[in-house]
């Protein structure tokens, strides 16, 4: 899974907040990200739990015969999962009334036993409201104002600036839609971080390749220092041209992981450089030199990039 390969809109509400709009609208844009290709999973933050309250006036009660104990025990009873028959076939299917308790007004309509012989409804003798269960379990406040968060994880094998696009058409849409007083807005993207990073990487590559062609002239001589400074952008494109092909994504972890091998790559080049020029100037010819360089420094480079390679690998894994 790619790290931070997140959009986190948010559903914002001006006080006093409606926790039952905000949940239903937070709940639809779920269902319309969680529809688009190569999302991975969709989290909701800060949507409170709603629940039916029956509220109750006890002397009330006590005057009809009825305890706090018995009114709850009917209402309980009357949401029973009893079946109501069976469906005879090769495999024996029970059939269920709907008679879940998921509205005010179903449960305002509960008889209820009253006395020996009377019957009397839950509206008639209590509220009944729905409202968001308290204590509160987690709030999420956006710039002051009451908010749903909708977290959006991408999958790694993505393109975040093109899934992205995608993924703003759909908040566009949906945020004209939205009633006055209720708004949308973009708390995190990751693609602005990505992208800003490889423009960073690109410019941070322009001036490593000139300092470095420039140290290496001054130090090493025009020669060597065409030689290090063209291993840089060849090195870069091969890497994009593998990538592409291996289909590995390019984000947040791969840009990290192509500035680390970067800084090896000419630390690598300008060792075997000045070995190869060490040898030239004792006299070796072009080809004897390369080969003795590449046989001499083959191993003890090989060990210094696996050292680093295995030392991010345990790094990644003590952060997981």
């Amino acid at each position: 899974m790619a790290i931070g390969d997140r959009l986190i809109p948010s559903l914002l509400i001006t006080p006093p907040p409606n926790y039952a709009i905000l949940s239903r609208l937070a709940e639809e844009l779920e269902n319309e990200l969680g529809n688009l290709e190569g999302v991975q999973k969709v989290e909701l933050v800060g949507n409170p739990t709603e629940e039916i309250a029956v509220k109750i006036n006890r002397a009330e009660l006590a005057a009809l015969g009825i305890t706090p104990q018995n009114l709850a025990g009917q209402i309980a009873a009357s949401d029973a999962k009893v079946a109501a028959g069976q469906l005879r076939s090769e495999s024996n299917l029970p059939l269920e009334a709907a008679t879940e308790l998921d509205s005010v007004e179903r449960i305002r309509e509960i008889p209820l036993r009253v006395g020996k012989d009377g019957i009397a409804r839950v509206g008639d003798i209590a509220i009944v409201t729905k409202g968001i269960r308290e204590p509160v379990s987690e709030l999420a406040i956006i710039n002051g104002k009451p908010a749903v968060v909708i977290a959006v994880l991408m999958e790694s094998n993505q393109r975040i600036d093109r899934w992205s696009q995608t993924a703003h058409r759909v908040l566009a849409n949906f945020q004209q839609q939205l009633s006055p007083g209720i708004g949308l807005e973009n708390v995190f993207d990751q693609s602005i971080y990505v992208e800003n990073r490889l423009n960073g990487l690109f410019t941070s590559l322009l001036i490593g390749t000139l300092c470095v062609v420039g140290t290496t002239l001054l130090m090493m001589g025009w020669w060597s220092g065409i030689i290090v400074g063209t291993a840089l952008p060849l090195s870069v494109l091969l890497v994009f041209g593998c990538m592409r092909q291996l289909e590995v994504p390019l984000n947040q972890m791969s840009v990290i992981g192509l500035v680390i091998a970067l800084g090896m790559l000419i630390d690598n080049a300008i060792v075997v450089v000045d070995e190869m020029n060490t040898l030239l100037e004792g006299g070796d010819r072009a080809f004897v030199a390369i080969a003795k360089s590449l046989n001499y420094l083959a191993v003890p480079l090989l060990a210094s990039t696996l050292t680093t390679v295995h030392g991010s690998n345990l790094n990644d894994f003590t952060h997981h």
